[in-house]
């Protein structure tokens, strides 16, 4: 077995690995857009053959030749055979790096919590959150499934830089994992995991992973009331109600620094229209936390007046959707996120610098989520199963379609 020496695997990746895995990426993502689109066939196949059996029941037979099309509908989407990469022969081919991340196979659906324990392991503090999150939440001494696949995981990865093994894909039971935070969150945000197999399994936000198994950031958060002249007239601290992660409304601007910024600035409103008080809340780091999670609220409910299309079955009136509706949609706007950030704590900052983040790939519908990462001096790209090392370049065009991003705290520069 050929061995690669790990203190000159970043440039033997950038000489040989990423021209191919630019193009394996590009591959990557037409795949998943064929993914997509099998899917709007097959749903729509569905739809039309329901429809036009019931017309045909109620309104006119004719209708039945509604079915025939439904038929050609669902056919033509399932003749898009996806179960296959074509990028997969093209990644095998790529040299092994003894310090490139460790893919994950997907089980049935199970993207969203590969690309987030993806993006949690390689955290420098992983163990410790692990263990924290298992002495605050976890009730007996035994390990938690989380702690067993960051094991697997880790132990793999390391026997990859010591030379002993070529680990590209790890072994870590993500099911399992799966399986246990369907049990402990009582099923309330997680779905079903894939008992029998792959398939048939429906997608979850990869921030529910997050929400479960990390713990409230150090801030300060308080509503003050105020008299007519803006004096504090009341103060009720609420910061334990803080989240485990920033989450931030995109406003429809593009700016992060100013989103960021406006997230944390006093916010003043009124409960009561009628008998208006003014309040204010203050957000406020109370120490620096060794890592930061921001989430871009990418998934918003608005009307369905405002929605680029409505269906309008035919004018069916029963059928029609009512003006007060909301329905989901998911905002693309590309966001400027920096590299690094700089948080006040206590009026003295403190440096984060991005070490990965997390892109879904599709629509409201579907889709595929990908992590990216960064590790020894090199960024890679995450995919499932396939570990493979990008360009900067690559990342810059990548880096405004976040989802979820990680900032890490970094060390203070020595005088």
């Amino acid at each position: 077995m050929n061995q690669v020496n790990p203190a000159t695997a970043p440039n033997l990746a950038q000489q040989v690995a990423q021209p191919q895995a630019a193009a394996l990426s590009s591959t990557d993502q037409k795949v998943y857009a064929l993914v997509i689109l099998r899917n709007l066939l097959v749903a729509a196949a569905i739809l039309l053959g329901a429809f036009s059996f019931v017309w045909a029941c109620l309104v006119n037979p004719v209708w039945v030749l509604g079915i025939i099309a439904s038929i050609g509908l669902g056919t033509l989407g399932l003749l898009i055979d996806t179960t296959e990469l074509p990028a997969t022969s093209s990644w095998f081919n790529i040299p092994f790096v003894p310090n490139q991340p460790l893919g994950l196979w997907n089980s049935g659906a199970s993207c969203w919590i590969n690309s987030a324990f993806q993006l949690f392991a390689n955290l420098p503090n992983a163990t410790e959150l692990a263990e924290q999150h298992r002495r605050g939440k976890v009730q007996g001494g035994d390990l938690t499934p989380l702690q067993t696949a960051l094991e697997t995981y880790t132990s793999e990865h390391k026997a990859n830089l010591e030379g002993k093994a070529q680990n590209r894909v790890s072994s870590a039971k993500i099911i399992d994992l799966w399986t246990w935070l369907y049990e402990i969150t009582n099923s309330a945000t997680i779905p079903d995991p894939p008992i029998d197999g792959p398939g048939g399994t429906k997608q979850q936000d990869p921030i529910e992973f997050f929400r479960e198994i990390l713990f409230p950031l150090p801030i300060h958060y308080e509503v003050q009331t105020l008299a007519n002249d803006g004096d504090v007239v009341e103060t009720l601290d609420r910061s334990n109600e803080f989240w485990q992660y920033i989450t931030l409304d995109l406003q429809n601007s593009t700016s992060f620094k100013e989103i960021f910024a406006s997230y944390f600035s006093d916010e003043f409103t009124t409960d009561d229209v009628a008998n208006p008080v003014r309040k204010r809340r203050v957000k406020a780091f109370t120490s620096a936390p060794e890592g930061l999670f921001i989430h871009l609220e990418r998934y918003k409910q608005v009307p369905v007046s405002q929605m680029p299309f409505q269906i309008t079955f035919f004018q069916i009136p029963s059928l029609q959707p009512k003006k007060s509706s909301f329905a989901t949609t998911k905002i693309t706007n590309p966001i400027e996120v920096p590299r690094s950030l700089t948080i006040d704590v206590k009026g003295q900052p403190a440096a984060y610098r991005c070490d990965g983040f997390i892109v879904h790939l599709g629509g409201i519908s579907g889709g595929h989520y990908i992590s990216y990462l960064f590790k020894h001096g090199s960024w890679w790209c995450v995919n499932d199963h396939r570990s493979y090392q990008v360009t900067e370049a690559y990342i810059a065009n990548q880096m405004p379609h976040g989802y979820i991003y990680h900032f890490a705290k970094e060390s203070p520069q020595q005088p």
